[in-house]
């Protein structure tokens, strides 16, 4: 029998990582009855659906989207195959640019089975990832903006954050019983990783042990969102900020609020909006879901109450920060910060200001937009 797997994130729940591990175990995988494709470009399959999502040209196909799930259905639609498609990228839903799946099915017809495997985690860590992989590698986002926005559309950059409407789309076109949503909670907490859960879901007839045993390459951990977004608020334009800046504003922030601090881009207010914002939506999902998976469950919001969040950065937060950045920019040692920089009681609660209510004088420009 001929089967295809499509793995579609969502984005970072482990996708890379999955895509590293079986690019570069294949052969381990093809011994094992599954064949993970090769394309060029990045471990995952985003150049088949590249041009429809708008990926950097670097990660397109030169034959087009159309041509790769073409290829896939003559090499691998007829005999017995077992082919697993990984790419987060699928799971875009933007209404100009995302993948037809009516389309897709008419590409792969000659396989006999066509599943969905989907990954998803609680929206507050989800969206606080997306804010730091746009704010590492692309360009600068407001925080508040992207907040805005997720509560306002349940959508960011293409993706859902209401996940009954990736669902909806989903049973559109594909059987439900070949549809399968994992948790990233639970899946990383599996005793064998994250691969096992995710490869299970419709390959469980696959004796994949011995693959997913082999050793694993560090992949891209999310950085710290808040001093992601420090070094962004001193970078002048709209870039991403170096990582040496990102790597010092880490560590201002370790000296003032201790080195195994938790962080978050937001703050209070806008966490708890999220978390009831998504409540409802969430508890619909676990009950169309069960009726297929009945032990499945979205995992509930973590504390946050001991996050250090940027509402928390005082205006000596970032008098230290325009030093620190002016001697960076200068090529001078970082300076350390300075005890008595701040006025008397200023950071005591009463005169507690942050870069939401009050706008320090700074020793560089400071893009306050950006917020």
């Amino acid at each position: 029998m001929s089967r295809i797997v499509l793995h579609i994130g969502t984005h970072k729940t482990g996708t890379s990582f999955i895509q590293q591990h079986m690019i570069k175990h294949r052969a381990a995988y093809q011994a094992a009855g599954l064949t993970f494709p090769k394309f060029r470009g990045s471990p995952g399959h985003h150049g088949l659906v590249a041009d429809h999502v708008g990926l950097d040209q670097s990660m397109r196909l030169k034959e087009g989207d159309e041509a790769g799930w073409r290829w896939l259905n003559q090499k691998y639609g007829q005999g017995d195959h077992s082919v697993f498609v990984s790419s987060e990228e699928i799971a875009r839903m933007a209404p100009n640019s995302k993948l037809d799946f009516a389309q897709v099915k008419d590409w792969l017809c000659d396989f006999e089975e066509i599943s969905v495997v989907v990954v998803v985690r609680e929206q507050v860590a989800y969206l606080s990832s997306i804010y730091s992989q746009i704010a590492l590698n692309r360009s600068q986002v407001a925080p508040r903006t992207l907040f805005k926005t997720a509560l306002e559309s349940d959508f960011f950059t293409g993706l859902a954050l209401d996940y009954n409407k990736l669902l909806d789309n989903l049973e559109i076109h594909f059987t439900p019983e070949r549809i399968q949503f994992l948790t990233y909670e639970d899946a990383k907490s599996h005793s064998a990783g994250i691969l096992q859960p995710v490869l299970a879901a419709h390959l469980g007839d696959l004796d994949l042990t011995s693959a997913i045993s082999l050793p694993s390459e560090p992949v891209n951990v999310s950085r710290d969102p808040l001093a992601l977004f420090a070094a962004n608020s001193i970078t002048p334009g709209n870039g991403p900020a170096e990582p040496e800046v990102i790597e010092g504003m880490r560590k201002l922030i370790e000296d003032r609020f201790g080195t195994r601090t938790k962080t978050s881009v937001f703050n209070d207010t806008e966490i708890e909006a999220m978390i009831e914002r998504f409540e409802t939506p969430n508890r619909r999902l676990e009950e169309r879901i069960r009726l297929r998976q009945p032990e499945f469950r979205v995992a509930p919001p973590k504390n946050y109450a001991d996050h250090v969040t940027r509402k928390q950065l005082t205006k000596r937060f970032w008098m230290d920060a325009a030093k620190w950045a002016l001697a960076f920019r200068s090529e001078a040692p970082s300076p350390a910060a300075e005890e008595g920089t701040a006025s008397p009681g200023q950071d005591s609660p009463e005169h507690s200001s942050s870069v939401e209510n009050e706008k320090p004088r700074s020793l560089v420009a400071w893009p306050w937009s950006r917020r």
